[in-house]
Order: C-alpha cells, then sequence, then structure tokens
C-alpha cells in the first residue's frame, strides 16, 4: 500500500517523499485513513514505527482541504524535548504547505510564547502544562477554533499529573473535536484514557511490550570488565562511518566516558540527567545534524527523543530493566530502516543480563568482530586518555577549573 491509495493529499506526499517516506509504516496503514475521514484514533505501536507521521499526515490533510483554518490542531506532548522534536518534523514536513506551526513549552517567557500565538498558527504543539497555563492566564487566548486534539505519549499522558491541565485544554476547544492518541504501549490505564475522551475511537495496537522494531538486529559482546572500555573503542572504528548512541548507567560514567573519547579524537558529545535541559538539547541536535558521530547518554534519551538515521546503539552498560532495553534499543532501527543494537556483557553483569534474555524471551547472538589487533594498538593511549579524563571529571567534581 502507498500514500495514494490511503487518500493523502498529493502535496503532503511530495513532502514525505522529500523526507524519505517512501511507503506507510504499519501504524500509518491502519489509521491515516480514519484519521483523513475525521474518525478518533487510539494507536499503539513499537518506538520507531512512525506514528509521528501516522497523526501528521492527517492532520496536514485536513487543513489542506479546509483551506487551512487558523488554530485548527493541537499536538500535546509530555515533554519539551518532544514538543520541539514534534514541531520541527512537522515544519520539515509543511514547509511547502504554507502552513503555520508553533512549539509551546516552559522556560520560555510569556511574552515571547504570546507574540508567536499571535502569527495565528494553524497548528499549536505544546506540554499540557504551559498551554493550560496560558489559557488560565492570557487574556484574549483561546482554544475555541480546534477541531482536532492530538495526545502523543499517551501512555506517559494518562499519569495523574497531567490529567487537570489536560481537562482545562479540552474544554477550552470546540465542542465537536477529534481525538488522536499514540503511545508505544497499550496497558489498561491508556484503554481508560482512551474512552475518558473518546467514546468511539478505533483502537489500533501493533506492540507488544517487549517488541522492537522490525529492522533491527539485536547482539550481545562479551568483554572482560578490564577490556571493557578498549572493547568499545575498537567497536566503535569497526562502525567508523555511522551515527552511534551509547548508553550508560550513570551522569559520572557518561561525563567520564565522553572526554575520553574526546581525547581518543571520536566526534562526541553527551547527553545526561546531570545536564540543564538546554544544554542536552543542543548536544542532541548537533547528533541529529551529524556534528558529531557519537551521542554518550543516560536513560533521559531512551524514550521520547525522536532522533532520525541512529545506525548503532550500545548498551555499555546493561539498563535497569527490560521495558528499558526496548526503549533504547528502539532507538535505532526506526520507520523500517536497518540498525544494529549491541548490548555489553561482563562476568559481572552475567545475572542482569540473563534476566534481560527471561524478559525478552530469546536469546541475543554474539556480536563477533576482529577487535585484538585494535585494542592492542589503541591500549596505551587510550588508557592515557581514560586516566586524564578521571582526574578532570575529579577537578569539575570539586568545582576546579583547569
Amino acid at each position: 500500500m502507498d500514500f495514494q491509495a490511503l487518500g493523502v493529499h498529493p502535496d503532503i506526499i511530495a513532502a514525505v517523499e522529500s523526507m524519505g517516506w517512501s511507503k506507510p509504516t504499519p501504524i500509518q496503514e491502519k489509521t491515516i485513513k480514519q484519521a483523513i475521514a475525521g474518525e478518533d484514533v487510539s494507536g499503539a505501536a513499537e518506538t520507531g514505527s512512525g506514528k509521528t507521521g501516522a497523526f501528521l499526515i492527517p492532520l496536514l490533510h485536513q487543513l489542506l482541504e479546509k483551506d487551512r483554518p487558523e488554530k485548527y490542531g493541537i499536538i500535546l506532548a509530555p515533554t519539551r524535548e518532544l514538543v520541539i522534536q514534534i514541531a520541527e518534523v512537522a515544519q520539515l514536513m509543511s514547509a511547502k504547505l504554507n502552513i503555520t506551526i508553533v512549539p509551546i513549552y516552559g522556560g520560555v517567557d510569556d511574552v515571547e510564547q504570546m507574540a508567536q500565538l499571535a502569527k495565528r498558527p494553524h497548528i499549536i504543539v505544546a506540554t499540557p502544562g504551559r498551554l493550560a497555563q496560558l489559557i488560565r492566564d492570557a487574556k484574549g487566548f483561546d482554544l475555541k477554533p480546534v477541531r482536532v486534539i492530538v495526545i502523543d505519549e499517551a501512555d506517559k499522558m494518562a499519569a495523574v499529573e497531567f490529567f487537570d491541565d489536560i481537562s482545562v485544554i479540552t474544554s477550552n476547544c470546540a465542542k465537536t473535536h477529534q481525538i488522536m492518541l499514540f503511545s508505544a504501549t497499550m496497558p489498561k490505564d491508556l484503554e481508560k484514557f482512551t474512552a475518558l475522551y473518546s467514546k468511539k475511537a478505533s483502537i489500533v495496537e501493533l506492540t507488544s511490550e517487549k517488541q522492537v522494531p522490525q529492522a533491527l538486529q539485536e547482539y550481545m559482546l562479551t568483554s572482560p570488565k578490564s577490556q571493557k572500555e578498549a572493547t568499545l573503542v575498537a567497536l566503535l572504528h569497526h562502525f567508523e562511518t555511522s551515527q552511534i548512541i551509547i548508553f550508560v548507567s550513570g551522569v559520572r560514567e557518561a561525563t567520564i566516558l565522553t572526554m575520553t573519547l574526546e581525547k581518543m579524537n571520536f566526534a562526541v558529545g553527551s547527553a545526561t540527567g546531570g545536564m540543564s535541559q538546554f544544554d542536552r538539547e543542543e548536544q542532541v541536535q548537533k547528533f541529529r545534524e551529524n556534528k558529531i558521530r557519537i551521542l554518550v547518554a543516560t536513560k533521559v534519551v531512551g524514550r521520547g527523543v525522536d532522533i532520525p538515521n541512529i545506525d548503532v546503539v550500545v548498551n555499555y552498560d546493561l539498563p535497569d530493566n527490560g521495558k528499558e532495553y526496548i526503549h533504547r534499543a528502539g532507538r535505532a532501527g526506526r520507520a523500517l530502516k536497518s540498525g544494529i543494537a549491541i548490548t555489553f556483557v561482563t562476568m559481572e553483569s552475567l545475572q542482569k543480563y540473563q534476566d534481560l534474555e527471561k524478559y525478552l524471551k530469546r536469546e541475543l547472538p554474539k556480536f563477533e568482530f576482529d577487535k585484538e589487533k585494535k585494542i592492542q594498538e589503541i591500549s596505551k593511549d587510550l588508557e592515557e586518555a581514560h586516566e586524564l579524563a578521571v582526574e578532570k571529571y575529579k577537578k569539575l567534581s570539586r568545582g576546579i577549573k583547569d
């Protein structure tokens, strides 16, 4: 099936094809036609399955069919990072469609955001808290024209802390509006959440909690703890042209590893929970734009951060649980593109890895590559780089400037 068979507007087909979307993904096949027709839809599909396109394509289609009414659609997402990402994809998709998209989130001056809204956007992408605040506080701001409400990461948005804000938003929109909800999973709470906002939504579930993208190849890589870092560096040389995310367990580990890899002349950055949101977004954006090839990350990037064209995910440290593994691994192999996920296993982490395999109900094959020669070549330089990185981290921790 192609986008034309789903009834998508020709201008939008041209736009998505220019983005490399040659055919709809399964979740898009199952939901776009109903959504274009104005039906309520609740869709659950694995990470990287094309859910963003599943709601943006019908929303943009309706705007073109209805001659672009202002404040036509709202897209709600739980985090600032996700709002920015969705807005960027929407802006890219609508670049030649004369459609205005405005992102709204916390941490930005009220006057600046009201100035953005004064541009009379067709689509508002927002965090619920910030948009609800503007409804309460800003005179003359209302959402009465809104005919389509999209709730992304709906399993997260079903949490109690979002309920009041979402209720404020939906009650201020047109009485008759279309609802689209999308998520990576369809737990019982989400079914109740869907029923709360729509009595007639078509529910499409193409996922289980233990699925990864179809195009993803999963492997495990054994290493002695003493050679773990050297094995990683050899692996990075093996994938010398690939875009790679390396997941580690904490801020300290991420910082030291990033500084070590920098000293080994890799184009590397980091994104951790210990960084400010601005700095984290800046690093992720550099990675998106291929200004850096490697991103060292903690679980803050495991879910809800859309980065296209990731070739390899490395679980340098094992995730805390199986669900976190699914979200990490799902960074690669998105939208039917091939990808690789490699999980490091040492003797010390063997039990935790075996627990992961029990959760997944499958064994991961060993990743084999010629690493011994490279490890010998780099061992001395790597040892020096690591020692310098540890010393620098200690100084930073004590607030001492170099």
